[in-house]
């Protein structure tokens, strides 16, 4: 198959706002990508070249400072992918493409007398309904998830614990064919360190 290739027009715009203790970023932007790989509609166990994919949409961040130590996350996206004419797919959404997905974070920062600080947080994250396959023969439902998140930072030391899916709910990540879905995370513990060297 040729290489993929693609183009990405962007423009956004930055603002503080409170003295700074409200920022909020929008974004708009249009990409075309061409020759991603596809399901053979004649013979589904090879792989063809599906032509051009056209995506188009927008992205909201706000980010608060509620307090010295209290901070809320909040993100809303639009989006529109959909295939460009010369393929038998045109006008179809491309699969696993929700139109509208948001999250809300919120984070503490306690004020332990202690070494280092330490946080901890929480948010929400909402995935739309969604195509399922290139062909839109069928959808996944939406979501939404709850994710918690501990976090103690020690000069150049990060120890991170995150618990994806809290309330472990089943539901579908994403999907490629009628016969590829993907099923998210169930109840999810991540143990994580990290060492900045700067």
């Amino acid at each position: 198959m040729p290489a993929k290739q693609g183009e990405l027009h962007e423009v956004g715009v930055k603002s503080q706002w409170l003295d700074k203790r409200l920022a909020i970023n929008a974004a708009l932007y249009h990409v075309q990508q061409s020759n991603l790989p596809g399901r053979d509609p004649v013979d589904p166990d090879y792989s063809v070249a599906i032509g051009k994919i056209y995506s188009r949409g927008f992205e909201l961040d706000a980010i608060g400072q509620l307090s010295q130590r209290w901070q809320l996350l909040s993100n809303y996206s639009w989006m529109e992918a959909k295939f460009g004419s010369g393929t038998v797919l045109n006008g179809n959404t491309f699969r696993s493409s929700p139109k509208h997905s948001s999250s809300l974070w919120t984070r503490y920062q306690f004020p332990f007398q202690m070494p280092g600080k330490f946080f901890f947080g929480g948010g929400l994250i909402y995935v739309d309904q969604r195509f399922g396959d290139d062909s839109n023969s069928f959808k996944v439902p939406g979501y939404l998830r709850t994710d918690l998140m501990a976090h103690y930072q020690l000069e150049k030391l990060d120890f991170r614990v995150k618990v994806e899916n809290l309330l472990d709910k089943r539901y579908v990540s994403s999907s490629i064919y009628d016969d590829t879905v993907i099923q998210g995370n169930r109840l999810l513990f991540q143990f994580l360190l990290g060492i900045r060297f700067d």
